[in-house]
């Protein structure tokens, strides 16, 4: 079994401002912003990923309505294999009810680089929350900079996740489990984002944890079994 704890869907015509040139030139934005619910679920197929957490491009520019209506309706449209999750806006109880799992914050929606004092800010004012920090948290794109000092600040948070897209180094990885346990990190690809780079960046991101850890306990754990316990307790 796996999970792909971190994917997109949403089509180009969702975005309905401009998006501005400082933004454009972020390594991001050289995928096309469109993905699918179709093209979603053959990659999944190819990759023998079982489900995927999906939520819309967290963009600023998108009209975030339309760009949740589409990821739940493909929920609604393949129950079995796509878990929703909506971007952040000022009706998320309209969201839970229609059927949303969570929500994604992101920088490309606030510029700003997670860190540990945010996610202390958020867990002050929601202890109980359960937080997904995407990308570990780390610093430069495709590298684990930042991802270890993170982890050893919120060690002691056991309602925050790592999640392991475009970190790329399995010696990083394996340390975050080293640091917080092998509950709190999750598998996720971040797809379609890296497939300019990777002929199948999905398959790359499953072959990372196979690298990171040689315990096959562990690798269920990090591939389906964390993600499903957070979501039992949502």
């Amino acid at each position: 079994m796996i999970i792909d704890g971190h994917t997109h869907l949403g089509l180009e015509s969702f975005i309905v401002k401009k998006i501005p040139d400082w933004k454009l030139k972020k390594p991001a934005f050289q995928v096309k912003m469109e993905n699918k619910v179709e093209t979603l679920i053959d990659g999944m197929d190819k990759s023998g990923v079982d489900k995927s957490v999906v939520f819309p491009f967290p963009l600023e520019e998108i009209d975030s309505v339309a760009a949740n209506e589409y990821v739940l309706n493909g929920a609604l449209e393949y129950p079995s294999r796509i878990i929703p999750f909506a971007l952040v806006d000022h009706e998320p109880e309209r969201w839970i009810n229609l059927g949303a799992r969570g929500f994604k914050q992101h920088f490309l929606l606030a510029p700003e680089r997670f860190n540990s004092s945010e996610a202390m800010a958020i867990l002050n004012i929601a202890p109980n929350l359960k937080l997904i920090i995407a990308h570990m948290g780390r610093q430069v794109p495709n590298t684990g900079e930042g991802v270890l000092k993170l982890a050893s600040e919120l060690r002691d948070k056991p309602n925050v996740y790592f999640e392991t897209s475009t970190v790329y180094d399995p010696d990083v990885i394996g340390a975050v489990v080293d640091i917080v346990g092998d509950g709190r990190v999750i598998f996720g690809s971040d797809f379609p984002f890296n497939s300019d780079i990777k002929e199948d960046s999905v398959l790359y991101e499953i072959a990372r944890i196979a690298e990171s850890f040689k315990d096959s306990r562990i690798r269920e754990r990090v591939l389906h079994k964390n993600i499903e316990a957070v979501l039992e307790d949502i």
